[in-house]
């Protein structure tokens, strides 16, 4: 008897338990989106490779269906839908639908894997968001292992400081750790300031390439970098990455305390009956073209007659110092304003103009009202 109950209780269960798994199935089955495959796996690629893998995204359900936006979780896994028609989508910001799906229409998506700054086992997801309300959002799984390719050093160019006028370059050495014997062939969208030249050192297993990055024309001003994409010929990979930076000088620099000014000079707070003096010196770094100082002339401003400008020449076209005086005033002014413009005869640089700002300080006027109290 309790053998037959046992046996009773036990068809009960698994009979409840294979209607719970049913349920569990049936609504994941009525999802509109279906993708297939359902996970890409690039398996083992190397650092430098763009592999690309099609999944195909099928309207399952009786309704359009509107694909809203793609978002993945890295840099790395990047899709780019194609519609029947021919339209194509890369990823969107969830603002604008990317497309519609009638029922059973079929697109592909496309997936290439970037390997750059990546490593070892990657298990990442490609997002897709639309308007089916039982399941919104549907997840392809994509999941790969990046083998490292070649060894760069250094890994970042840094061309230093660069005059403007002055021609400086950079070496870097490509060498292979695990893709065999290969070369370079050219550098993609190299600015038109940079030139490259490459020299094959050696060959086979451990095969190394030289690079040298030159600049040939007067690049921007300012500090830049710049990813440059190495075309490279191998069977396993055709391109890699190299990150090269530098800050660009103007040929004539001008420095406060041995500190470069941009476009302000700054006087700060100082007493309104002592007033204050900046020095600014101008310094020619490339004397071939000289540099001369024609005139200086104030712009309009707020407390502008208590300014006061005197230029000093240390090295005839190399070496000036531009000496700025706020003078003691009768009464304190709220603050000083305003704008000095330097003329010179250098072609890169008939005018530079600095903007002026000081806050002269109340308190010792207000000090002296209260002692006469």
């Amino acid at each position: 008897m309790f053998i037959r109950i046992a046996c009773l209780l036990s068809a009960v269960f698994c009979c409840f338990s294979q209607t719970a798994d049913e349920k569990k199935k049936q609504p994941e089955e009525q999802r509109a989106l279906e993708l297939v495959p359902a996970k890409l796996d690039f398996g083992k690629i190397f650092d430098g490779a763009q592999p690309v893998k099609s999944v195909t995204l099928r309207n399952k359900g009786a309704s359009p269906l509107t694909i809203k936006s793609l978002h993945t979780d890295c840099g790395c896994a990047i899709p780019r839908v194609l519609f029947p028609g021919g339209k194509v989508v890369h990823l969107e910001d969830g603002i604008h639908p990317v497309g519609v799906l009638k029922p059973g229409e079929e697109a592909s998506m496309e997936v290439c894997f970037h390997t750059w700054g990546w490593d070892g086992k990657l298990n990442k997801n490609v997002t897709i968001s639309t308007d089916d309300s039982a399941f919104p959002v549907t997840r392809l799984k994509v999941k790969a292992e990046i083998i490292d390719s070649l060894v760069i050093e250094p890994e970042f160019l840094d061309l230093g400081e660069i005059i403007r006028g002055r021609k400086v370059s950079g070496r870097v050495i490509l060498r292979s750790k695990s893709i065999g014997d290969f070369d370079v062939k050219g550098i993609k969208d190299l600015p038109s300031y940079l030139q490259f030249s490459a020299k094959k050192l050696s060959s086979g297993e451990n095969a190394e390439v030289m690079i040298e990055i030159k600049s040939k024309e007067e690049p921007p001003l300012g500090e830049w970098m710049r990813k440059l994409h190495i075309e490279i010929v191998n069977e396993h990979i055709n391109q890699t990455r190299l990150q090269v930076k530098a800050k660009v000088v103007p040929k004539v620099c001008f420095s406060m305390n041995g500190k470069a000014l941009d476009n302000e000079l700054d006087f700060g707070v100082f007493p309104w009956n002592e007033g204050k003096t900046a020095e600014v010196d101008i310094t020619n770094l490339v004397p071939e073209i000289p540099y001369h100082p024609l005139k200086v002339e104030k712009e309009s401003a707020f407390c502008a007659s208590c300014v006061e400008t005197r230029l000093k020449e240390l090295k005839a076209g190399e070496l000036y110092r531009l000496v700025v005086r706020i003078r003691p005033v009768d009464k304190a002014p709220v603050f000083v304003r305003g704008a000095l413009r330097i003329i010179s005869d250098h072609p890169d640089l008939f005018l530079k103009r600095f903007s002026l700002i000081g806050w002269p300080s109340r308190i010792f006027e207000e000090g002296l009202r209260g002692s006469g109290d």
